[in-house]
């Protein structure tokens, strides 16, 4: 695991700010040994190669990862996400919360409800795949 420094603003009072230097746990590397991670990269490929959506994926390429797996629900219901995650909810989980830490400071999925937990992994692993594709035309 690879462990990044920031540097978070402290109030000392009277208008004084110093730094704290924190060593904070980045997302370990989402790849294709990632769980489920050929059955997310085959919707990516299902858009991608879908002849009604080449003309999206020649001139918007900053915005693939949004259209294919923000605008959509990977799984819809509780028994269906719970079905999905197999024995690997919690590995699940911990990605989601250090992503969303290292991301936004702080956890905004609701971890209690399969369903929104499948979607967020879904929607992380998906944003490795698309960056992995974009990085491969931009060369």
């Amino acid at each position: 695991m690879i462990k990044w420094i920031i540097h978070k603003p402290i109030n000392k009072g009277a208008n004084k700010m110093t730094t704290l230097n924190q060593a904070v746990d980045y997302p370990e590397e989402i790849n294709s040994s990632s769980f489920k991670y050929d059955e997310i990269k085959s919707v990516f490929e299902d858009f991608i190669n879908d002849e009604q959506n080449k003309d999206f994926v020649e001139n918007h390429k900053d915005d693939l990862h949004h259209e294919i797996f923000n605008l959509d629900y990977y799984i819809i219901g509780r028994y269906k996400a719970k079905i999905w995650l197999e024995d690997q909810v919690f590995n699940v989980i911990d990605i989601i919360k250090k992503y969303e830490n290292f991301n936004f400071g702080q956890v905004t999925t609701d971890l209690s409800e399969p369903e929104k937990v499948v979607n967020m992994y879904t929607y992380i692993v998906g944003e490795e795949i698309v960056n992995n594709f974009v990085n491969k035309e931009v060369k």
